[in-house]
């Protein structure tokens, strides 16, 4: 018993510091195929498998966000990530569900890194504006909320977030909703409506027609796709 507790708690280090390899990397595919690896050979350390894994993601989900902190994310958007996440993975009812909990959060966390390496060509305004952004995406946020939190003049905000970024508050908005809609399109069961709603649309229609016209498909097309 204590050589098998040994070889897991080794395979599990080494699980962590590869997993954390490819975040920093930006590597979605290879931190995804890894961790559903890990998932299926090690459900829990404990004789309550369901218990055993929620542990064992609560620490990753920390382990993480600390990390993140380290590399200049702000501590106030890890942190909140990280309890949010650890809510979730308390009430999932299934080691399934805790799965994709999982997936979720490592691609999550990947989005973040990688935002953070394109802020660093950023002006310290616009950065903090697109980590405030990313940060509250399913807040309720705008051009006005977002300028008077980095304290800048709305007009003046707005004509350099588009220098500097390439595009409107409004078009790098979107972008980043439809991003988080395809996440939730493909790793969760949430009604269409749902994903609109929680994401500041509207309507359902308004949703499926710039969904659309940012893809190429409906969201129920794109769905579908991935299955």
């Amino acid at each position: 018993m204590a050589k098998q507790f040994f070889d897991l708690e080794s395979a599990s280090y080494m699980f962590e510091k590869e997993l954390l390899d490819y975040i920093n990397k930006g590597d979605t595919t290879k931190a995804v195929e890894i961790f559903n690896e890990f998932a299926m050979r090690f459900t829990g350390l404990t004789k309550n498998r369901l218990r055993g894994f929620k542990n064992n993601l609560i620490g990753l989900t920390s382990l993480i966000s600390y990390q993140l902190i380290e590399q200049g994310v702000p501590a106030h958007c890890a942190k909140n990530k990280n309890q949010t996440y650890i809510q979730m993975i308390e009430d999932a009812d299934s080691e399934k569900e805790t799965i994709k909990i999982g997936v979720k959060f490592i691609i999550d966390y990947i989005h973040i890194v990688i935002s953070q390496k394109q802020n660093k060509e950023y002006s310290s305004h616009i950065k903090k504006a697109v980590d405030f952004m990313h940060c509250h995406l399913e807040d309720e946020l705008s051009l006005d909320k977002v300028s008077q939190y980095v304290n800048l003049n709305r007009s003046y905000f707005s004509s350099q977030f588009k220098k500097e970024m390439g595009v409107t508050f409004n078009q790098y908005l979107i972008s980043l909703k439809i991003e988080k809609s395809k996440f939730y399109l493909v790793h969760s069961d949430k009604y269409i409506i749902d994903i609109a709603v929680k994401l500041g649309f509207n309507s359902q229609s308004y949703f499926c027609a710039i969904f659309k016209k940012n893809t190429g498909l409906s969201p129920k097309q794109f769905r579908n796709s991935h299955y």
